[in-house]
């Protein structure tokens, strides 16, 4: 069994969880946890990104340039 977890929206984000869930065919609880996966991984991506960056950054700074 899954855990729960209760929240409280204001009517604006209600409507529009309830909108997308419509439009994507699932339940209210299936779209929040559907978003919540995607926002975690996005903040996964940025994280490698950032590291990705800097790692190009610290490469390029070591570089003796002529």
């Amino acid at each position: 069994m899954k855990p729960s977890v209760t929240t409280r929206l204001s009517p604006t984000i209600y409507e529009t969880l309830v909108a997308a869930a419509s439009a994507n065919g699932r339940s209210i609880s299936a779209e929040v946890e559907k978003r919540i996966e995607q926002s975690l991984e996005a903040d996964e991506d940025q994280k490698k990104r950032r590291e990705a960056v800097a790692s190009m950054v610290a490469e390029a700074q070591s570089l003796k340039l002529p």
